[in-house]
């Protein structure tokens, strides 16, 4: 089966090095005239390395500590200055564990097929803050820690979308590991293992299907294939023309999603036209708009990236998306 996969970031590279095992024929177009997508580490003077993208795994990620294993990369725990909080401060984080946890403990393992929590879908979590904090200080410092950890705005993000987020973390290690020498090399090392290079400089405009195939445009050049899988992020999506290939929901679910913008380092990745946000938010209202449709299959055509994931904004949501995608496509003809 002859495979095109758009986008050479940690999900494309991923599905590819999966459909390859499988016996596929990949064929990796890239927008960027480099592969990594929004993992960059730039080397620094002192000799160490800067992450401007994905930088962090945590412990209970199973599928990226393995696969940096599995390239023989080390993890690095990575340590960051404590604050010492007031007694006010302290007071009302515990307020806001207290109240966050009985919200866990009532959310639904699918909370996007609830709609009786449209309530809570709308609230923000800064109005979540708020409600909680009984300080200055304590509000400001839960809403400073929030952009400094997800690089979002708390008056921009829904309170379920957080919750749900903060349940599948819920008693797990909180530590934060890096890799020796910068998260790159792990786009290195899938790469190296590929039998094919991406193909660089190569914009998707449009993409059409047929019974058969599926033809992909880029400026000036079209490219065949039994089927596609797209790794491009939300945002991004939204400038390719799918003609008639997308249902009304999916189209909605790209739209609502929010972009968020510096996450580390020096680079605003919104300002990045192939790109668009740093990892995707999800704006009151747009858990339950966005639902399952995110990265749900288009006929030949399929979708991968973190945004499509139960883990957005983090690696091992692009690398549990890979797998989903890569088993999407070889399970397709067998319907």
């Amino acid at each position: 089966m002859k495979i095109a996969v758009v986008g050479a970031g940690l999900a494309g590279l991923s599905v590819a090095h999966i459909l390859e095992q499988k016996g596929c024929t990949v064929t990796i177009f890239e927008a960027k005239d480099r592969i990594g997508g929004r993992i960059l580490s730039v080397p620094t003077d002192d000799g160490g390395t800067r992450e401007e993208g994905g930088a962090y795994v945590r412990p209970f990620h199973r599928r990226a500590c393995s696969l940096i294993e599995h390239l023989g990369l080390t993890l690095v725990e990575k340590s960051f200055p404590k604050r010492d909080p007031n007694d006010d401060v302290i007071k009302d984080q515990s307020r806001i564990r207290s109240e966050a946890k009985q919200l866990m403990e009532d959310l639904p393992p699918k909370p996007w097929t609830s709609p009786e929590l449209v309530e809570l879908d709308q609230t923000t979590v800064a109005s979540f803050f708020e409600f909680c904090c009984r300080s200055e200080a304590g509000l400001e410092s839960a809403m400073k820690g929030f952009t400094a950890g997800s690089g979002q705005d708390p008056t921009e993000v829904s309170l379920l979308g957080w919750i749900d987020s903060e349940k599948k973390m819920a008693g797990q290690s909180k530590s934060l590991l890096g890799v020796e020498g910068g998260m790159e090399g792990v786009i290195k090392g899938i790469a190296a293992d590929l039998h094919t290079e991406p193909v660089l400089n190569r914009p998707m405009k449009s993409i059409q299907q047929s019974e058969d195939h599926v033809e992909i445009w880029m400026e000036g050049e079209m490219a065949m294939a039994d089927r596609a899988v797209i790794t491009l992020p939300p945002k991004v999506l939204l400038d390719v023309d799918f003609g008639d290939s997308l249902s009304m929901e999916q189209e909605l679910a790209w739209q609502v999603l929010g972009a968020a913008g510096l996450m580390r380092g020096e680079i605003d990745w919104r300002d990045d036209q192939y790109a668009k946000a740093s990892g995707p938010t999800f704006p009151p209202g747009a858990v339950l708009a966005a639902g399952d449709h995110i990265g749900e299959q288009a006929g030949r055509i399929h979708f991968a990236g973190d945004a499509a994931s139960n883990w957005p904004g983090l690696l091992e949501g692009a690398l549990e998306s890979a797998e989903r995608a890569a088993e999407e496509v070889m399970n397709a003809d067998k319907k």
